[in-house]
């Protein structure tokens, strides 16, 4: 397992967070302490450079500024679902390879595009993921820790979503928007074909501005689809099963593994999240893992495999260290 991080550590990651200035790096090993609790008061703990008082109170003002008619409290308990790491929006992709895009440093606002037959995995500055289809655009802002996370979407792509409960990720589409904390799930609107979204986990809200400026809003759980059926309408359905593996295909979203080989795990962990991994414990090459880590972050990926294999991980300067006992 990831070692236990010391109290300094994470009060200075947590003034990092509070100031915006979060490494992509240091935001997965951020969200990785902030998730390993069930439902349960969270506190940072302090030392003598950052008193307790001070962080608390200017996390406050943090939730205070992005919750509208949050009541005023002197103390505040963050809360996180154990098992929620990651979101996706899961797009339908052609076959095919994708022309990768990195943007590490947040910006005013950066656009990608994608002509007929190509595809682009963009990596954005909060570790999330788009793969962006055919005919498709994207463009974001919100990334610099001072607003919530924005994307436009025209076409379809799929998101996958670094979590952050305290920063929304917002996706525009006409006159469609969906809001996102944690879930996996598939958008769609463009020229040719109705606004659809199907969600695969978690649960996302949807809200329709219509002709008159009133606003429409609609829930969707796992495994529903939700569909434009009219110039006002929104129908909602329960999502077949090939309609899940449809808006995943050609990504690499799916990470279902049954009785794979580690290294063959650890080369997907490389392709998908563009890290190396340096096996530094010959044991782990015996190792072979049955698990579905669909739709998780590079942190919560490892630390399942971890889990369940005697592994350990450290993330280092864009690689990914493992070592353990391993398996016989």
């Amino acid at each position: 397992m990831q070692r236990r991080l010391p109290p300094k550590d994470i009060s200075l990651l947590a003034e990092k967070w509070l100031n915006g200035t979060l490494s992509p790096q240091e935001q997965e090993i951020f969200n990785a302490w902030y998730n390993q609790f069930d439902d349960e008061e969270l506190s940072l703990p302090p030392d003598q450079h950052s008193p307790l008082p001070e962080i608390k109170a200017r996390m406050l003002q943090q939730i205070q500024q992005r919750v509208k008619n949050e009541e005023k409290k002197p103390v505040i308990s963050l809360r996180a679902k154990r098992w929620v790491a990651a979101a996706a929006v899961a797009g339908l992709l052609l076959a095919g390879g994708y022309v990768i895009s990195t943007f590490n440093q947040p910006a005013a606002e950066k656009m990608v595009s994608t002509d007929n037959g190509q595809r682009n995995k963009v990596i954005l500055p909060d570790s999330s993921i788009v793969w962006l289809k055919p005919n498709s655009s994207v463009s974001y802002t919100g990334f610099d820790g001072k607003d919530e996370r924005r994307v436009t979407l025209t076409g379809e792509a799929l998101f996958e979503v670094t979590k952050n409960p305290l920063k929304p990720f917002v996706i525009q589409s006409g006159e469609y928007m969906v809001r996102v904390l944690g879930t996996s799930f598939n958008v769609r609107n463009n020229a040719s074909q109705p606004f659809q979204l199907t969600v695969l986990t978690g649960k996302v809200l949807v809200e329709k501005t219509l002709p008159d400026g009133r606003k429409t809003q609609q829930f969707v759980d796992p495994l529903q689809t939700l569909t434009a059926a009219g110039l006002n309408e929104l129908a909602l359905k329960a999502a077949a099963p090939a309609e899940k593996a449809e808006v995943s295909a050609g990504t690499e979203y799916p990470m279902d593994f049954q009785n794979v080989p580690f290294t063959d795990i650890a080369a997907r962990i490389e392709g998908k999240f563009n890290v190396k991994c340096k096996i530094e414990s010959e044991p782990l090459l015996n190792c072979r893992l049955t698990a579905n880590l669909s739709g998780q972050s590079l942190v919560r990926t490892l630390e399942l495999i971890a889990a369940s294999i005697n592994m350990q991980f450290r993330l280092k300067d864009g690689e990914v260290l493992l070592s353990g006992s391993g398996c016989e």
